[in-house]
Parts: C-alpha cells; sequence; structure tokens
C-alpha cells in the first residue's frame, strides 16, 4: 500500500507551507527517503530527491553536507521534477 508514503509526503509538503524548510529537509532526508523501495513507481522516490535537492537549494546546504547514505535513484532526471518542487511551496486550492 501507498497511503503511508502518501502521508509522509503531505507532513512534507505542510512543513514547507508553514515556512518549516529545514524541519522538512530534515525528516525527508533522515526519515523518510532512506526508507523509500528503488523501483516501485507510486512510491515516488525520483520525486522525493528532487524534493531533497530544492530544499539544499533553498537552505543553502551543499550537496557534500548531505547524509552519505542518500543517493538519487537510479531513474532520476532533474529536469523532470523541478517544477513540481517550485509549486511545493505555493498554496493550494481544494
Amino acid at each position: 500500500t501507498t497511503q503511508p508514503y502518501l502521508a509522509a509526503r503531505l507532513y512534507i509538503r505542510l512543513l514547507r507551507m508553514m515556512g518549516k524548510d529545514r524541519e522538512a529537509y530534515d525528516y525527508l532526508v533522515n526519515n523518510f527517503y532512506p526508507s523509500l523501495p528503488n523501483n516501485v513507481p507510486d512510491v515516488q522516490k525520483a520525486l522525493m530527491w528532487s524534493w531533497i535537492v530544492g530544499l539544499e537549494d533553498v537552505l543553502k546546504i551543499p550537496p557534500d553536507q548531505r547524509p552519505k547514505d542518500i543517493h538519487p535513484p537510479p531513474d532520476y532526471n532533474d529536469k523532470d521534477f523541478k517544477e513540481e518542487f517550485e509549486d511545493l511551496s505555493k498554496p493550494r486550492t481544494f
């Protein structure tokens, strides 16, 4: 089931919307991303990698300060995900 992954993505999104970018980054790299399996499309590991890279840019964290066990998934292409990260901080209407 993908519900736990969806809940974690929503939690990260809410942290960002509240201006808590550092908390979102810490949760993403220390708790959520390391638990994601590769090659399961519904998990959206490539999207989560783009959020890591985007938050590092926002927070001015050099990639060499990223935890050593955090790497991009094999299917990652940064051009596919840049717009999704930028949209993360915009208010949503439901």
